[in-house]
Parts: C-alpha cells; sequence; structure tokens
C-alpha cells in the first residue's frame, strides 16, 4: 500500500523525509552544542577493563540519547583509528575499545 499524503488522493505519495535512511534517522548537531569527542576519547581510554569501557559507552547521552555510530566513528578518529562507514554499531564499539583500552595496557607495561 502506498502511503497518501494528509488530504491527498489515492495517487498522491508522501515526499520523502529529510535525512531519513532506512530504519534510523541522521541527527543533525544542534547549533550551539558542541560534543567533545576529544574528552570522549580520553575518558574511554582511561577505563580498565572492556566492560568498564562498554559501561562507559552506554552511559553517554549525546544529544539527549545513546551514541550513533557516526559518533563513535567521531571517537576513533580523534584515538587515531579509521573505522569503515559499513562497520556494524556494535563492532564499532568492540574495535573502539580494543584499540583505546588494549594499547593503553600495552604501553603501560613499556614504562620504566
Amino acid at each position: 500500500m502506498v502511503p497518501v499524503a494528509p488530504g491527498g488522493s489515492e495517487g498522491t505519495r508522501v515526499p520523502p523525509v529529510a535525512g531519513v535512511r532506512g530504519r534510523g534517522t541522521r541527527v543533525a548537531p544542534v547549533p550551539g552544542e558542541e560534543i567533545d569527542y576529544a574528552g570522549i576519547a580520553a575518558k574511554v581510554r582511561e577505563q580498565e577493563t572492556v566492560d568498564d569501557g562498554i559501561a562507559c559507552l552506554e552511559g553517554l547521552k549525546l544529544r539527549g540519547k545513546k551514541p550513533l555510530k557516526s559518533d563513535l566513528i567521531a571517537i576513533a578518529k580523534e584515538l587515531g583509528l579509521t573505522l569503515p562507514a559499513s562497520v556494524t554499531l556494535a563492532d564499532a564499539k568492540r574495535k573502539l575499545l580494543h584499540h583505546a583500552i588494549g594499547n593503553r595496557r600495552k604501553y603501560d607495561g613499556l614504562r620504566p
């Protein structure tokens, strides 16, 4: 069934909504609301375990919602990690945390 625009006839289609792709929506940044991805990256880097990192990411509220994949890609960019846009949200979290926490542990062991 084709969606009908309000007040339209049976053959009238509803115009596509800007920013809507598939199941999710893209959220445009609110003017004046800057997200400190570098601060979030530093906070993630400080976590002791991957489980603590997951809890840290789950507790974040950006724009009043949980972080989107684009937010995780921006955090990864701050950490010097490149995540492809095709990666799933769960894989993005896992790669981000293994990179941030694993490298910190590795280099902590090398310090005198």
